[in-house]
């Protein structure tokens, strides 16, 4: 496996509330001693808080880089260390405008 970046997306077992199930997740810092920091991606749009999460949207001209196939979005509430290893299959990745947007989101 390359190395994993920043803004990358990849499919891993994380914990989201009470669930631990594979998912996608977006890392915010790039791998240090075999861990990176990532925050869980979630599709139920019910619980989605303007401002506490970011969206991404299917209708955004960089969605398609994602990997994504449907609206989701960053729980930023829920940032985990994970192991690389753990890391189980990359997407994609945000770019363009939407990697600026989530940066900026990010602080």
């Amino acid at each position: 496996m390359a190395t994993p970046e920043p803004l990358e997306i990849y499919r891993a077992r994380v914990t989201l509330g009470r669930c631990r199930d594979v998912g996608p997740v977006v890392l915010c810092a790039g791998e240090k001693d075999g861990w990176v920091k990532a925050a869980p991606l979630s599709a139920a749009l019910d619980l989605y808080r303007p401002g506490a999460h970011f969206l991404l949207r299917p209708d955004e001209p960089d969605f398609k880089a994602t990997g994504l196939q449907r609206t989701c979005y960053v729980n930023g509430d829920e940032v985990h260390d994970l192991a690389v290893s753990g890391l189980l299959k990359r997407l994609g990745r945000l770019e363009g405008d939407l990697a600026t947007a989530f940066q900026e989101w990010a602080g």
